[in-house]
């Protein structure tokens, strides 16, 4: 029943932000779940890919995906997974884990301090209600 949980608040994460769905998915599968860290790797990433898939599907059809930097960019991360799953099975899950909350702090500090010194070059990227698009604040 927590999977479950988790996965409705993973779901509602991507689906109001359109991001950032393994930055909550692996720390609530590990913490909440008890799942171990390479398996929360690999379910996040499966998780994101099938709802960003989705989302870009959506976002093609109105017109919003910028082609060129949505292939490079998929193309990058397919091409460079294995060796991360490579390396993610050498390592202890305990360093994993130290990493990946590392990294996760390092990104919400960087946007923090974005947002406090240049509030004006932030825009809010908000649900939209009864469209199909997000709207940006």
């Amino acid at each position: 029943m927590t999977i479950y949980v988790v996965g409705i608040l993973i779901g509602i994460v991507l689906g109001l932000t359109g991001a950032g769905g393994s930055a909550v998915a692996v720390p609530l599968l590990v913490l909440v779940a008890g799942v171990t860290a390479a398996d929360a790797i690999g379910i996040a990433l499966a998780a994101v890919a099938i709802s960003a898939g989705v989302g870009a599907i959506r976002c093609w059809n109105t017109g919003t995906v910028l082609a060129i930097p949505a292939v490079i960019l998929g193309a990058s991360g397919a091409i460079s997974a294995p060796l991360g799953n490579t390396l993610g099975a050498s390592v202890p899950s305990e360093w994993l884990l130290l990493t990946f909350s590392l990294l996760a702090s390092f990104i919400a500090l960087r946007m923090w301090r974005q947002v406090t010194a240049h509030p004006e070059e932030v825009g809010v990227v908000r649900a939209a209600v009864n469209q199909n698009v997000a709207v940006r604040a």
